[in-house]
């Protein structure tokens, strides 16, 4: 809405509305990993904890610890009200309902990924998040998200380390690597 791009550079959030030109800082707060925009709302890793900022002021509106947690890392969300977190070092997979986002809660919906789960996008087109892994000759997963079991879309990918993942109007996915 407001035409701007957000980059973590580990210890602060940092905002640009002219391309990349010029940089400030957005809020206080940090985010050393993922970061979704949702609604009036930016969702943000930092460590194990998950932060809801104002996307006006970049004030913080809420805050999760996920104490579970081992190191997440990416996050995907379906617009209105639930947040994907991967947890590569734990191999899971968490749904945050953020549907009041003064209040999230946490719930681990995959325990055991089976892979190293690294980058996530949500694939509203077949109700499921992709997810791509860590190692060599990747897999890129997915998970219904109305049961939250995992199938394989590419068992060897010919990729290493895929960090990334989105996709566009056309059904196209990009992967990082």
């Amino acid at each position: 809405v407001n035409n701007r791009y957000f980059v973590s550079n580990g210890n602060r959030i940092l905002v640009t509305t002219d391309g990349g030109e010029s940089w400030d800082y957005f809020g206080n707060e940090g985010a050393t990993h993922g970061m979704e925009v949702m609604g009036d709302h930016l969702y943000v890793i930092e460590g194990g904890t998950i932060r809801v900022l104002n996307l006006n002021d970049g004030s913080q509106v809420s805050s999760l610890n996920v104490s579970v947690a081992q190191f997440m890392n990416g996050m995907a969300n379906n617009g209105s009200d639930k947040i994907w977190v991967s947890d590569f070092a734990g191999q899971r997979i968490y749904e945050i309902d953020a549907s009041d986002p003064a209040n999230i809660t946490s719930t681990t919906v995959v325990s055991n990924v089976g892979a190293t789960p690294n980058g996530l996008t949500y694939d509203a087109d077949n109700n499921r998040v992709i997810i791509v892994t860590w190692g060599t000759n990747a897999e890129i997963l997915s998970m219904d998200i109305t049961d939250y079991s995992l199938a394989t879309v590419l068992l060897s990918s010919g990729l290493g380390n895929l960090d990334g993942v989105d996709n566009d109007s056309e059904g196209n996915f990009y992967v990082s690597s």
